[in-house]
Formats: structure tokens, sequence, C-alpha cells
């Protein structure tokens, strides 16, 4: 369970990474497809935290 817990939160940080570079003085909208990606990773892993990994 910790592990999911885990795996959520870096799924969730490494969404934080792609979005912040929309918020630039020149925003890059590039990454979005990425952000949404590890952003639905991260709600899969913690809705799923209750299974054994």
């Amino acid at each position: 369970m910790k592990t999911k817990i885990f795996l959520s939160l870096a799924s969730f940080y490494a969404c934080f990474q792609c979005v912040r570079p929309m918020f630039y003085e020149e925003p890059r909208y590039e990454f979005w497809w990425l952000a949404l990606t590890f952003f639905f990773l991260g709600v899969g892993f913690f809705v799923n935290r209750k299974t054994s990994l």
C-alpha cells in the first residue's frame, strides 16, 4: 500500500513538472499529453491503493 501512495505522489510530482512550463513568460505546451498521462497514473494508483502491488 505504501508503494502505491509513493507511486501516486511521484506521478503527481511528474505531472506538476510537466505543467509548470505552461506558466512561464514564454509558455510551452508541448508536454500537456505527458502531464495528462502522469495525472491519470497518479489517480489510478491512488484509487487502487488498497489492492496489493
